[in-house]
This record gives structure tokens, C-alpha cells and sequence, in this order.
């Protein structure tokens, strides 16, 4: 397997992993104010909340990373 495959395939787990915790910390905090889970869109949307806007920001600005490593490995494996 090359190195360029096996470095993409490392940022995509990595950038995966860092956005399944941001996704964590928004849901907890969306369910603390509006009691209910948050929609499938939640990244997509902006919040008047400043401590649900930091994790989905980030996720955000990962989500592009994440994809460019999944095609780099897809076409390299």
C-alpha cells in the first residue's frame, strides 16, 4: 500500500473521529435547550447559541478534509 494512501487514509479516520465529537457536544447541548434530538442538518445551520456554533463550526471546517482524504485514498488504494 503507498504512503500517500495509507497518510489519507489516517486524516480521514482522524478528521471522522474529531467531527463524531463535535457532533456529540452540539447533540448534548441541543438537547439541553430545546429537549429534543437535533436534525440530520444540524452541521448546515447556523445556531444563535455560541457554545452550539463552536463544535458545529468545526465540523464544518472538517468536513472538507475529511472528503478530499476519502477520494485521495479511494484512488490511490
Amino acid at each position: 500500500m503507498p504512503v500517500l494512501s495509507i497518510a489519507a487514509l489516517a486524516v480521514a479516520a482522524g478528521s471522522a473521529f474529531v467531527i463524531w465529537i463535535m457532533a456529540r457536544r452540539f447533540s448534548r447541548r441541543y438537547i439541553e435547550l430545546h429537549g429534543r434530538i437535533p436534525p440530520p442538518s444540524w452541521m448546515f445551520r447556523s445556531q444563535p447559541d455560541p457554545e452550539l456554533e463552536v463544535p458545529r463550526r468545526r465540523a464544518l471546517s472538517l468536513l472538507p478534509i475529511l472528503i478530499v482524504a476519502a477520494i485521495v485514498y479511494v484512488l490511490n488504494a
